[in-house]
């Protein structure tokens, strides 16, 4: 029996071998080439991102560092100090003026002289009287010296306390020589001239 081909089926021609491929297959291969790099460059960042966060982990573990909340901020960048329009540094503000300089108190100074002056009457015997005098004086200045130098740009503190301190063993000891308490020193002693005669027996061969 022999097969007759039907004519309603048309023959497709054959497509040479040396024809290019058609157009759809090639933005198939670019897409997919696409893909592929976009998929390598995600898989590098992931890894990069993993590696930071390996440091940073080893780096608080070495630190102490348990919390990373309480993990120290980095040091950022010194700021710039604020520049004028044309660009220069703006000037530093000028110094203070500085205040009046301090001045000694005038009670104090006059209290270390009063309060010297008193001892030395005192100790010489028949002055003694005075020298409680003068000791009464010196302390009276000493306070106000004292009193003088609490305020500012105001010195002579100490002399204030010296005198103060001298006019007070003045009047006690000039007391004690007034009553007889001491052998050594009375308003008949003269010191003075003990004093003297103690000095020419010490250095007799050359005065």
């Amino acid at each position: 029996m022999v097969r007759i081909t039907s004519l309603s089926r048309r023959t497709e021609p054959t497509r040479p071998a040396d024809d290019p491929p058609p157009t759809g297959g090639t933005t198939a291969t670019a897409t997919g080439t696409a893909d592929t790099a976009e998929a390598d460059t995600t898989r590098a960042d992931t890894t990069r991102a993993d590696t930071t966060r390996a440091d940073t982990a080893t780096a608080d573990r070495r630190a102490g560092v348990t919390d990373p909340a309480t993990r120290p901020t980095p040091p950022g960048p010194r700021p710039e100090p604020p520049t004028r329009e044309g660009g220069d540094p703006r000037p530093a503000p000028p110094p203070a003026p500085a205040g009046p300089r301090p001045r000694a108190s005038l009670l104090a100074t006059v209290s270390l002289i009063t309060g010297v002056t008193g001892a030395l009457f005192v100790l010489s015997g028949p002055l003694a009287p005075y020298g409680i005098a003068i000791g009464v004086i010196a302390l009276a200045t000493g306070l106000g010296g004292i009193s003088a130098t609490a305020r500012r740009h105001i010195a002579g503190r100490t002399e204030a306390l010296m005198g103060s301190v001298l006019a007070l063993g003045t009047m006690i000891v000039g007391s004690l020589a007034l009553t007889g308490a001491l052998s050594w020193l009375t308003t008949e002693t003269d010191m003075v001239q003990q004093v003297r005669q103690w000095l020419d027996s010490q250095f007799a061969g050359i005065f």
